[in-house]
């Protein structure tokens, strides 16, 4: 009995050693890794899932106020809410994947017309009798006041277009016909400016038209590449007018306008020849009849800049200068000095518009940051473009805008500068 009383007692003793061993072990582990547990710990803000889609992209805390957030709103940017207003991207057809790639060109390849994009369901405006008035009554204000105003219109077959085959496309085309209403409602809120539930609904016809085309540039088909163009073209045009009574004190570039989608810099700038399925006979030939709009080595050669050649070399010695600086800078000035001239030899003013409005999907992308960044040479160029806007303000959707953005660049820009940005 006392010899298994001994054996006990030794198995114990053994345990109890082996059980000291592991947890001295365990104890030099701990000690070896870093002592995470004594850092203060990593502060997190909840990101929201709905916010809009520049507060993700940065993601920063969305304040989610519609129709604008705090922080779009601050920065003087388009907020758009593309959460919660209907399916995922991901509901095409998987099967069709294989034709949403972009050739060499960069531009958007058409799919088959059996792919259907998935389009925003809410406007966040209720649907009755009343928003289903005001939408006839944008419908039929865009009809008799503002197509004739668009650009191309000097040519008959687009002034055609603009007037009878935009509405009817548009009747199949959510972003399309948004962007019509928007830009309605904004013609009749010049002479209406204290109606401020339109302009809510303004705004709301606005994001969703540009979250809409954006989604859907991404999978052109057959059916609806020329309403794409069109309806592209006409949220350039509406971001523009947009900009009409913006609050200019501090001066923010106006980026709302200026920040473009890489889908519509490239449907607005590609030749229909470029794409890999053509456009209807009626759009090449608005097109066509303006190549030199397309024809991107006349718009940015180096004549055109000769008379504007101090604003590239003005103090040069006070910026991060490289070659691609140097390019960004050299066709931003070649594409003013283009408009310029069209405005010195009379072109008509509804092209000139489009030179003008154009000015975004034309300049480097790497310009629009430095714009963004209130470089002086950057808004020195800018303020020179809108000094030869104003010349064309009587179109009724440029305006205002050309003069008060000069005269505010003019405000906050150094002495130096001041002499070489005209008016």
């Amino acid at each position: 009995m006392d010899s298994e009383s001994s054996r006990d007692r030794s198995a114990i003793a053994t345990t109890s050693n082996t059980d000291a061993t592991v947890a001295a072990g365990a104890c030099s582990s701990q000690a070896a890794r870093p002592q995470s547990k004594n850092k203060v710990p990593r502060l997190y803000h909840n990101k929201s899932r709905t916010g809009c889609q520049r507060c993700r992209a940065r993601r920063v805390k969305c304040s989610e106020t519609h129709p604008i957030c705090t922080g779009c709103s601050r920065h003087g940017v388009d907020c758009v809410y593309d959460r919660g207003i209907g399916p995922a991207r991901s509901s095409v057809n998987p099967s069709m994947k294989h034709s949403e790639r972009r050739p060499s060109n960069g531009c958007p390849t058409m799919i088959s017309d059996q792919a259907r994009v998935s389009q925003p369901s809410s406007l966040g405006i209720p649907e009755n009798r009343t928003r289903r008035l005001l939408e006839l009554r944008l419908f039929h204000n865009y009809i008799e006041n503002v197509c004739h105003s668009l650009v191309f219109c000097n040519n008959v077959k687009a002034y055609q277009a603009w007037q009878f085959e935009v509405p009817r496309m548009a009747l199949e085309q959510d972003g399309l016909l948004h962007e019509i209403f928007s830009m309605s409602a904004l013609q009749i809120l010049r002479t209406a400016p204290e109606d401020f539930d339109l302009r809510d609904a303004q705004r709301a016809y606005q994001s969703a038209a540009r979250t809409t085309i954006d989604i859907e540039l991404g999978r052109i088909t057959r059916d609806n590449a020329d309403a794409m163009w069109f309806a592209s073209l006409l949220l350039q045009i509406d971001l523009f007018a947009s900009l009409q009574g913006r609050n200019l004190e501090p001066y923010a570039p106006p980026l709302q306008w200026l920040e473009i989608s890489r889908g519509r810099r490239c449907l607005l700038t590609c030749s229909p020849t470029k794409m890999s399925k053509p456009f209807s006979a009626n759009v090449i030939e608005i097109i066509q009849s303006h190549l030199n709009l397309t024809d991107h080595n006349e718009l940015v050669s180096a004549h055109n800049r000769e008379s504007l050649a101090e604003l590239l070399t003005l103090d040069r010695h006070e910026e991060m200068w490289d070659i691609d600086t140097q390019e960004a800078y050299m066709r931003t000035l070649s594409y003013i000095g283009s408009i310029r001239r069209a405005s010195l030899e009379g072109e008509h003013n509804l092209v000139l518009a489009l030179r003008i409005v154009s000015f975004p999907l034309i300049v480097p992308v790497k310009f629009i940051k430095f714009v963004e960044k209130q470089h002086p040479r950057a808004l020195a160029m800018l303020a020179s473009f809108f000094s030869i806007a104003i010349r064309h303000s009587e179109v009724w959707w440029m305006g205002t805008t050309p003069l008060r953005e000069f005269q505010a660049i003019r405000h906050i820009l150094p002495p130096q500068w001041q002499p070489l940005i005209g008016i």
